[in-house]
């Protein structure tokens, strides 16, 4: 709840927010801009399964990046940081 409104219920079987959030208060990475999630509601099951893929795809490569990163950081390798 915020500030005393519903927005989002667990139990609910569709998983849906319970009201509609205007678009200004999410963030880009909100899941109602999956690309998937958008196919597969609008019954597109072909393109909902190639968006799922290349974000799982994607998924891979960032949990990668970061174990590498993590053992170079154990090794004692500095980064450069961007400001």
């Amino acid at each position: 709840m915020i500030d005393g409104v519903e927005y989002w219920d667990i139990d609910d079987p569709e998983m849906r927010p319970k009201r509609h959030i205007p678009n200004r208060t999410c963030l880009p990475s909100d899941w109602r801009y999956r690309e998937d999630l958008i196919y597969l509601y609008r019954d597109n099951l072909k393109m909902a399964d190639k968006w799922k893929v290349r974000l799982e795809v994607q998924q891979r490569l960032d949990r990668k990046n970061r174990k590498d990163i993590a053992k170079k950081r154990k090794k004692g390798i500095k980064f450069l940081k961007l400001n």
